[in-house]
């Protein structure tokens, strides 16, 4: 049974993370487990950039903090300002195991601007 660690105890995080990977390997068994790293981004992190180094330093930072898993898989949500008046929201999802690196980013949406806090 592969071990995947999961690099947030957001229980939406970690059953995302259950679906995709039991849905491309439906012939492999897996147990998921959710732990807390530090993103080394801020708490709401804001573009593209920021929010994919979220991503990644969790993955990194649980692969550093729990090696004897075989998968680690980090997921960060971000904000994009697009003018003064437009933010998106989207996240990156980065999967590591010892020797790989897979990364996505998901589509965005725009959020309403009765929900927007902007400059």
């Amino acid at each position: 049974m592969k071990r995947v660690i999961v690099a947030s105890k957001n229980p939406v995080k970690v059953k995302a993370t259950q679906i995709g990977f039991e849905s491309m390997f439906d012939q492999q068994k897996f147990v998921f487990e959710g732990v807390e790293v530090g993103s080394g981004v801020s708490d709401q992190p804001m573009g593209d950039e920021e929010t994919f180094n979220g991503a990644y330093n969790r993955a990194v930072k649980a692969r550093e903090q729990f090696s004897n898993a075989d998968f680690w898989v980090g997921i960060e949500g971000g904000n994009i300002a697009h003018n003064p008046t437009e933010m998106e929201a989207m996240a990156w999802i980065v999967v590591l195991n010892q020797t790989k690196m897979g990364k996505a980013r998901t589509a965005g949406f725009f959020l309403p601007k009765k929900c927007l806090v902007l400059k």
